[in-house]
C-alpha cells in the first residue's frame, strides 16, 4: 500500500477503496485519463468548459 492509500485509511476510508483511489490519483498525474478527441464537445454540441472556468462562474454565482 502506498503512503498516500495509507493517509486515506487513517483517515477513515477503507483498504481498498484508498487503495482504489490512490491509483486513480496517480493514473491522473500520469495523464492516463486526458482526452483530447473532443468527443464530449460533439456529444454536448458546444466547445466543453475548463475545470477552471468553472470553479469561476460557480464561485460568481455564489458572491452574488
Amino acid at each position: 500500500m502506498t503512503e498516500y492509500a495509507e493517509l486515506l485509511v487513517g483517515a477513515g476510508l477503507p483498504a481498498g477503496y484508498a487503495a482504489i483511489h490512490a491509483d486513480s490519483d496517480r493514473g491522473i498525474a500520469r495523464g492516463e485519463l486526458l482526452v483530447t478527441s473532443g468527443d464530449l464537445s460533439r456529444l454536448i454540441g458546444r466547445p466543453t468548459t475548463s475545470l477552471r472556468e468553472a470553479v469561476r462562474a460557480a464561485t460568481a454565482v455564489n458572491r452574488g
